[in-house]
């Protein structure tokens, strides 16, 4: 049996859309990584973590995307990146139709 776990953040401060994240967040404040993790995942027995975004932004999608790309076997297990990161891509989309919708248009903006 694979332990999970089940809520996960990764961010790095130059991307810049983390607005709830200030320098008064001393603990917090620096870039966390799939790295940051790894060792702590081994020590207790993790084999695959739940990604979740830290900004609420497609840049933040496409950041959490290339983590899983780059680190799935460390960060998802063995299990493909876009089973774990379909309920994102689900997000992204109802984000789009909501934005489309109240713009009145049918570009994303």
């Amino acid at each position: 049996m694979t332990r999970v776990d089940a809520h996960q953040h990764y961010w790095n401060l130059q991307r810049g859309d983390y607005a709830w994240l200030t320098a008064g967040e001393a603990t917090l404040y620096r870039d966390f990584t799939p790295e940051d993790l790894s060792g702590q995942l081994a020590d207790c027995a993790v084999g695959a973590t739940v990604l979740v975004q830290a900004a609420a932004t497609e840049a933040e999608t496409r950041f959490l995307f290339g983590l899983a790309r780059a680190h799935a076997v460390t960060c998802f297990s063995n299990l493909p990146p876009l089973f774990h990161l379909a309920p994102l891509a689900s997000c992204m989309s109802a984000i789009r139709r909501s934005k489309r919708s109240a713009a009145g248009s049918n570009r994303f903006r």
